[in-house]
Formats: C-alpha cells, sequence, structure tokens
C-alpha cells in the first residue's frame, strides 16, 4: 500500500507537466537556480572542510535553517499538496501506518524534497578530513530526514486544525505575511548588532546543536572537534526527538482519520434582524451598490483578497520607518518610487482579480443578466472604498515621518492616480484573460493549476510594465519640482496626474464594460475551467 501511495504521489507530481510545456519551462528555471544554489553550498562545504570549528557551524548552522524552512512553512501554506491528505483517502481501506509512511516518502518528490535531499548530501563534502565523522554523518542524515518531515507533518495536521476557523486562519497568514514583509527591514536595522551577534556565534550555534533543530548534525559536528561526549548526548537526543516527533505525528493522523471533515470549517450562523442587510443596507439599492457592497465584503474577509488590506499598510509603516531614520541623518530616503508609484499601482490591480476570486459565483453577474457598466462601476466602487483611504493615510504617513511637506502635493496626486490608473488597467484585464487564484476556501498561498500559466504571467508582466510607465508624468513634475525648488510645479503636477487618473479609470471601466457585454459568457467557461 506504502508503494501505492508514493506512485500516487509521483503520478500527480508527473500529471502537472503533461502537455503543459510551461511547466517544464519552469521547472527546468527552477531546477537551473537550485542547481547553482546546490553548487556554491557545496564549494562553501569543501571550502571549510578542514577547519574543525568552522564545519561545526557549517553543519549546525545550515542543518537548523533545512529545518526551520520544514517546519515554518506548514504554517503559511498548509494545504497547498493534499494529494496524500486523509480527506481524500479516507474512502479506501489504507491503514495509518501506511498513510504515515506513504506521506514521509512522499514529501521527497517535488522539487523542494529532492533540493533538500541534495542539500543534506553536500553537507558530507565539509567532512572530508574527518573519515570517522561520515560515519556519524549517516546517522545523522536518517534522522534529519525522519524528525524534519514528522515535525514538519505534525504542524501541517495542527495548522489544518486551526485553519477550520476563518478568524484564526487570516490571523496566521497575517502575521506570517508580517513577519515576511518586514524581515528585510527588520534585518537592516539590526545589521549593527552582527559584530556582536557574530563574537557570540560558536555559543549559540552550540547551543542550537542539542535542539529539536539541529541535535542530529550536531553527531558529526561533535565528530568533528574529537568531542564524544557531545555527539553521544546529540545521538540520544536526536533518537528522542524522531521518536516523539513521529509518534505525534501518527497521533495526530489517528485522530485525523476518525474524524475526517470534522476541520473543515463550520458555517456560522447567527440571528438578525428583519430588515438588516448588514453591509448591503450601506450601500444605493441598485445593482452598482449591491456590487459594491459585496466586493468590500471580498476584500475585507476573504484571505485571498485581504492581504492586500494587511500588505500596503504594512508596507507604508515600515518604509514610512526607515525613511524617518533615514531623514534623520540627513539623506535621501530612496523608497518614494516604490511607496507612491508601486504600491498605490498594486492596490488598484486588486480589481483584475475580483472576478477569479468569484469563481462560479460570477454566473450570478451572467444570467441576471447584468450591464456590463454595472458590473465595472460596482467593483471599482468596492475597491476605492477599502484602498482610497489607505492610499491617503498611506501618503500623509510618510510625508510627516520624511519631512517632505513641500513634495506632499505631488505625492498624493501621483498615488491617486496610480491607484485610479490600476483599477482602470484592471477593469479591462480582467476581461481579457482570467488570472489563476486559488479556489473559496483553500489556503491563500495554493498556486492554482493552469495550463497556461507561464504565458498569463508573460501578459501580467507586460500588463504591469504598461502601469508603471503610466506613472511618468507625474514623476516628471517630481522631478522639476526637485530640480527648481518650485513648489507650484508639484501642484501643477498633482492636478495633472488627477486629470490622467480620472481618464485612465474611466477609459478602462468603459473598455471593460463594452468587453464585458461582448465576452462575458466565455469569461465565466475561462473561470469555470480554473476553478
Amino acid at each position: 500500500m506504502v508503494a501505492v501511495l508514493v506512485k500516487l504521489k509521483w503520478a500527480y507530481f508527473k500529471a502537472g507537466f503533461r502537455k503543459n510545456p510551461w511547466a517544464w519551462v519552469g521547472i527546468i528555471f527552477g531546477a537551473l537556480y537550485a542547481l547553482g544554489g546546490l553548487v556554491g553550498f557545496s564549494f562553501v562545504a569543501v571550502m571549510l572542510s578542514g577547519n574543525p570549528d568552522a564545519v561545526f557551524t557549517f553543519l549546525v548552522g545550515a542543518g537548523a535553517v533545512i529545518s526551520l524552512l520544514w517546519w515554518v512553512v506548514p504554517l503559511v501554506v498548509s494545504g497547498v499538496d493534499a494529494t496524500l491528505d486523509p480527506d481524500r483517502l479516507v474512502a479506501y481501506p489504507i491503514h495509518t501506518k501506511d498513510l504515515q509512511l506513504g506521506q514521509f516518502i512522499g514529501a521527497f518528490i517535488g522539487l523542494p524534497g529532492i533540493i533538500t535531499l541534495l542539500l543534506m548530501l553536500a553537507m558530507v563534502l565539509s567532512l572530508l578530513h574527518a573519515p570517522l565523522a561520515i560515519l556519524g554523518f549517516l546517522s545523522a542524515f536518517v534522522l534529519a530526514c525522519v524528525t524534519t518531515i514528522a515535525v514538519s507533518r505534525f504542524i501541517t495536521v495542527v495548522s489544518l486544525r486551526l485553519r477550520s476557523n476563518r478568524r484564526s486562519s487570516q490571523l496566521m497568514n497575517t502575521l506570517a505575511f508580517l513577519l515576511l514583509i518586514a524581515a528585510g527591514p527588520l534585518l537592516g536595522f539590526a545589521s549593527t548588532g552582527l559584530v556582536a551577534l557574530w563574537e557570540r556565534a560558536p555559543w549559540i550555534v552550540d547551543a542550537v546543536s542539542f535542539t529539536p533543530l539541529a541535535s542530529f548534525w550536531g553527531i558529526p559536528a561533535h565528530l568533528v572537534k574529537g568531542q564524544w561526549g557531545g555527539a553521544s548526548l546529540c545521538l540520544m537526543l536526536s533518537v528522542i526527538y524522531a521518536t516523539v516527533a513521529w509518534w505525534l505525528w501518527h497521533h495526530h493522523l489517528v485522530k485525523t482519520m476518525r474524524n475526517v471533515g470534522a476541520y473543515a470549517g463550520n458555517v456560522a450562523t447567527k440571528s438578525v434582524k428583519t430588515g438588516d442587510l448588514g453591509l448591503l443596507g450601506k450601500f444605493p439599492a441598485t445593482p452598482r451598490g449591491a456590487i459594491a457592497a459585496r466586493t468590500v465584503l471580498t476584500i475585507l474577509k476573504d484571505p485571498r483578497a485581504s492581504f492586500m488590506v494587511v500588505m500596503i499598510p504594512a508596507f507604508y509603516i515600515i518604509f514610512a520607518m526607515m525613511n524617518s531614520a533615514i531623514y534623520v541623518n540627513g539623506e535621501s530616503g530612496g523608497t518614494n518610487f516604490f511607496l507612491v508609484v508601486f504600491l498605490p499601482a498594486m492596490a488598484g490591480y486588486l480589481f483584475a482579480y475580483l472576478v477569479s476570486y468569484d469563481n462560479s459565483a460570477f454566473s450570478m453577474h451572467v444570467l441576471a443578466p447584468l450591464r456590463g457598466i454595472d458590473d465595472r462601476i460596482g467593483r471599482a466602487t468596492g475597491v476605492l472604498v477599502v484602498m482610497f483611504p489607505i492610499i491617503v493615510l498611506g501618503t500623509l504617513l510618510m510625508a510627516f515621518v520624511s519631512g517632505e511637506y513641500a513634495s506632499l502635493p505631488i505625492m498624493m496626486g501621483l498615488s491617486v492616480m496610480m491607484l485610479l490608473n490600476g483599477i482602470g488597467l484592471g477593469a479591462y484585464m480582467d476581461m481579457v484573460i482570467t488570472l489563476p487564484t486559488p479556489p473559496p476556501g483553500t489556503s491563500p498561498w495554493k498556486t492554482q493549476r493552469n495550463p497556461d500559466g507561464f504565458s498569463k504571467g508573460i501578459a501580467r508582466a507586460g500588463y504591469m510594465l504598461v502601469l508603471l510607465a503610466s506613472s511618468i508624468p507625474g514623476l516628471v513634475f517630481w522631478g522639476v519640482q526637485e530640480f527648481t525648488s518650485n513648489s507650484l510645479w508639484g501642484w501643477v503636477g498633482a492636478v495633472a496626474c488627477l486629470v490622467i487618473g480620472c481618464a485612465s479609470i474611466m477609459l478602462g471601466l468603459r473598455a471593460g464594460a463594452h468587453r464585458y457585454d461582448a465576452k462575458a459568457a466565455e469569461t465565466l467557461q475561462r473561470v469555470t475551467r480554473a476553478a
């Protein structure tokens, strides 16, 4: 049965490349990047061999990073690959032990698993001058595979239960995403303490070698330094960690098999007053008003779209703080283009995903029947209701903390223009191509399979270049103001930006409405195929 499960995972992996040349292009490029990283990793391992202290730090440090990646990623992307999940296999007579072993072996099928195995094997190159430590490496390799995968799958099972509640799922995604986008700035701020951290690195690495993160790699690492006692202790701890991790995974897998579907999420019900329409009652009782209200609800409550509501303010706060710190030192911040051009453009570009987020529910618009102009204006209104205040407040915050009060008019005009340009472009673009998005109720990080994903990516990049190029008029006015030190150019540029933005959104909405009226049925077919 284990062999059958492994074959199933392998067949699923191969199916993604069948009659799909773009998938081959993607996997080839990914493999080339991975090969380059592997070559560099192997070169470092060879260069460090012969230096016991450096080898110790390399083995434990690299092993800990690999473990962290396998253990943290499931918190963000659990549910991305559900090939061997119990929900799909409960109808078949599969023993839990067989399923567990099948999931363990199946974890190494795919580019991430193969890269992990190759990186682990490459670590042995650092032991070329210590043949005895290679024997310890063999046991470390086995224990590392068991512990890393067991803990990863255990975290996946637990996180799936947490994700059964929409609010806890959104909270987990939000925290993970905030940590992700804040990683770069936080590392930049922490760079001043790297010297002190490097001085304590040996002590930190030595402590990590006895933790579940890297105790298995501590076996050959201690042997390289001739520390037999440390190696024996790491071996004993690694066996304990692996046993406990495997048992926890098995225990929760048994509970999941017995309660299949219990963690799929429950539809919350509550009593409402007669006539209480909630947010729908706040908008005009027209097709445009209803669509605007539903768009607002989608952006605020759909995990796939609510990332933008978190991401944009987070970027404003993080980069505004960085600009403030740089401004205090009397230098230029250098992040204005990202905050004034790219971020508002992405906020408006969210429009292009709304039909894909609707999924098969888009049929309601087609069957109503609904006029294209009503659909376009309703969605645009919903995006503006949410994103316009965020963009305005974010621009004010950036100008306030950086002291660029003279540039505030052109910054505000440029930001609003890019928001309107993004909405106008998205209003037409989503009627031309259907962007792949995760299905409703799945992980927002799940990549939806589609036969022309790579070509859509190229088209999407082309649209983004056009969108970013539309910022040139505003940037020219801003540059003239900075060159002449005359704030009048900023005010003129702000007015020009608003005129261009209004023209862009009107043109985009009309063009999108015209194509909607002509191609709505075809769009529904594309959305349904992608579902």
